[in-house]
């Protein structure tokens, strides 16, 4: 086990975190406090910040595990503990010790935000599923936005104004007003990935008779 803490990918359970470290095949995990729900791993901030907070499931229900030097631009990829797009990669020649390196840069699908990372060529990294669904919007109260759908006649109110991005969620407001006076529906794009849900896209209808 590294005794660098920055070399460990942890993802978080209620009580099991699995981490793998850069530069090692094996998996393993290691309890949590389970009275606190707490865990010593330096990167369960980051994933609060990600949104995959105690008592959601875990990671692991929604990752796989994928050899480094499989992934290419666009993939779905877990950077630094944030789930995010892959747009630049890069692959070292073998050096004298035989292992050629990965190099990953990627945005966080959610936040925008960019990170990078290294692995070794032969080693995994994880990547996940993400979906994009339409919903119309039923109503907007305070930060809370619910929702419809037109396929299945489906209602979710677990979703709110997009916080990480405050333009968007301006759009949405603004759509929403306009809409009460004029026959047309605000529909919105919803992307879903490693149990987190965010509304990324707002647009108007006009609206189905």
């Amino acid at each position: 086990m590294p005794s660098d803490p920055s070399k460990w990918l942890a993802i978080t359970a209620p009580q099991i975190i699995f981490q793998k470290a850069i530069g090692h095949g094996s998996w393993w995990h290691s309890s949590v406090n389970k009275s606190s729900g707490a865990s010593s791993s330096p990167f369960t901030k980051d994933l609060m910040a990600s949104g995959l907070e105690e008592g959601k499931e875990a990671w692991r229900d929604y990752c796989q595990p994928k050899q480094a030097s499989a992934f290419r631009k666009g993939d779905a990829i877990v950077l630094q503990s944030h789930p995010c797009r892959l747009i630049e990669y890069s692959t070292s020649k073998t050096g004298k010790h035989g292992h050629a390196k990965c190099k990953f840069t990627g945005l966080d699908i959610f936040t925008g935000t960019k990170h990078m990372e290294l692995q070794g060529a032969s080693h995994s990294m994880l990547t996940f599923v993400l979906t994009k669904t339409e919903w119309m919007v039923m109503d907007i109260a305070d930060q809370q936005v619910s929702l419809i759908s037109s396929e299945t006649n489906e209602t979710r109110d677990d979703l709110c104004l997009p916080a990480h991005d405050p333009a968007l969620a301006a759009d949405l407001r603004k759509a929403w007003t306009a809409a009460q006076s004029a026959a047309s529906d605000v529909v919105v794009t919803v992307l879903t990935a490693v149990g987190r849900s965010e509304i990324v896209a707002v647009t108007s209808r006009p609206a189905a008779t």
